[in-house]
C-alpha cells in the first residue's frame, strides 16, 4: 500500500485509477481479515481463555503444558475456521482453564468437533 501511494504522486490518470483500484481492493482484504481489529481480537480470546493471567510476554517454551494448549486454541479461534477439531481439549488444563475453555467455545460460531 505504501508503494502505491507513493506511486500515486507521479502516475498518470489511467494509472492512477488502476492504482487506487488495487488500494482498495488491499482495503477490503485487510478489513474482511479484521487487520484493523487483531489486537483487541487477540486481546479478546486471550482474555476468555485465562491468557492474561500468565502474561502476554512470555515465550511458548517457558509455558506449563496447560498453558500452551490455551495458548494453541487462540490461536485456532483467531483463525476463525470453519470447522474447530478439537481431540481432548482439556487435556492439562486446571478447573479455571476448563471454564474459561467453555466459555470461548460457547461463544464460537464454527463448528466444534470434540
Amino acid at each position: 500500500m505504501n508503494d502505491i501511494c507513493t506511486a500515486l504522486g507521479s502516475a498518470d490518470e489511467d494509472s492512477m485509477n488502476l492504482m487506487m483500484e488495487e488500494l482498495g481492493t488491499i482495503q477490503d482484504t485487510l478489513t474482511l481479515h479484521d487487520f484493523y481489529m487483531i489486537d483487541a481480537k487477540a486481546e479478546e480470546v486471550a482474555r476468555a481463555l485465562g491468557l492474561m493471567d500468565i502474561g502476554l510476554d512470555k515465550y511458548v517454551t517457558d509455558l506449563s503444558g496447560g498453558q500452551r494448549t490455551r495458548v494453541l486454541l487462540g490461536k485456532l479461534l483467531l483463525q476463525k475456521p470453519d470447522i474447530l477439531p478439537l481431540d481432548e481439549p482439556t487435556n492439562h488444563l486446571d478447573a479455571d482453564a476448563k471454564d474459561a475453555l467453555k466459555s470461548a467455545l460457547e461463544e464460537y460460531r464454527g463448528t466444534r468437533i470434540v
